[in-house]
């Protein structure tokens, strides 16, 4: 697991390829989904981090919006006095 902690974007095949030419005659064609399977398991249990995105959607009339403004004092807009209804 060495190559795959120095680079996790490695794929079962690439890591076929490289047992045959370190190792050749040793590692048959065949052992290639087995170790698809593995590097699979690998990454999703001790691989890197991936981004999470929750997304988050607010229905209408779920959630209210306040300005804590105080009612007792005069609310102006431009400098014009605002008759609110508070």
């Amino acid at each position: 697991m060495p190559l795959l902690e120095k680079e996790a974007q490695l794929t079962g095949l690439t890591l076929l390829e490289y047992l045959e030419d370190e190792h050749p005659g040793q590692y048959p064609y065949s052992v290639l989904r087995t170790l698809q399977r593995r590097v699979k398991h690998w990454k999703a249990t001790q691989g890197p981090d991936k981004a999470a995105i929750f997304r988050q959607s607010v229905p209408a009339g779920q959630q209210g919006l306040s300005d804590f403004s105080d009612p007792n004092t005069a609310i102006t807009i431009e400098g014009k006095a605002f008759a609110h209804l508070l």
